[in-house]
Parts: C-alpha cells; sequence; structure tokens
C-alpha cells in the first residue's frame, strides 16, 4: 500500500481521531486503524480503517446487503461480471486504472467497478480486500 500511495502521490492526513459516515439513519464510524490520505490532483481523500456501525443498522455487512439489493433492482447486481465480462458504462481506462492500482484481474477489475460504482472505490475495494 506504501508504493501505491507513493506512486498516487498522496498526502497522509494527520490529527484525525474518527471519521463518520451517514446515509440516511445508517451511521458508521471509523477509528479504529483511521488512515486518511488526500490526492491534491483530484481534490479527494482516501479513508481506510475498520468501520463499526451504530444506529438502525447492525453491522457493515447489513448496509452493504442493502446496497447491493438497491443495486439489483435497478439493474447493477454485483456478481455480473460472471455471466457478463464486458465493462459497460465504463471505459477501458477506468478498467486497466482499477487493474494496475488494485493489482487484480481484468474480470475482478470490471466485477469491483460494477459493484462499487467508480473507480477510487472499486480500487480501495481490491487493495483494503488483500489485506
Amino acid at each position: 500500500m506504501d508504493s501505491l500511495v507513493e506512486k498516487l502521490k498522496l498526502v497522509k492526513v494527520e490529527g484525525v481521531d474518527k471519521v463518520v459516515f451517514i446515509r440516511g439513519k445508517h451511521e458508521f464510524t471509523i477509528n479504529e486503524g483511521l488512515q486518511i490520505y488526500y490526492n491534491p490532483k483530484t481534490k479527494t481523500y482516501v479513508i481506510g480503517g475498520e468501520p463499526r456501525s451504530n444506529g438502525m443498522a447492525s453491522s457493515l455487512k447489513q448496509y452493504m446487503q442493502m446496497m447491493y439489493s438497491q443495486m439489483a433492482q435497478s439493474g447493477n447486481a454485483p456478481g455480473e461480471a460472471e455471466t457478463n465480462p464486458e465493462p459497460e458504462g465504463f471505459s477501458e481506462e477506468d478498467v486497466m486504472a482499477v487493474m494496475e492500482q488494485g493489482n487484480v484481474s481484468k474480470d475482478e477489475a470490471i466485477r469491483l467497478l460494477r459493484e462499487t460504482g467508480d473507480v477510487g472505490n472499486a480500487v480501495l475495494a481490491a487493495t483494503t480486500d488483500a489485506d
């Protein structure tokens, strides 16, 4: 991960003890193993750590299942990449970026893009799944 941080020229953000994500009535807090990096080129943050669920959802797994069911209803169900490996909705550059930065195969890159919806989250999913 350190080589990826250096390659992407990410800047480590210090002094943050907790990050909270809120979506509707669901709240997730990250404070264990919290790592935050800032990409000055894209003006985006990369946040890593161990999420803890607060509020109505009892676990991150439940939240992810809810997201997957919403994706399935909209026609973007996870797992479609196994039956249809074409990168619909994503450019070849997006697929290549996930393959290179996430160190995954083309099929895995497409699957991650479909599951997460964008390149940044797909790379993050690829690198955190490997840990």
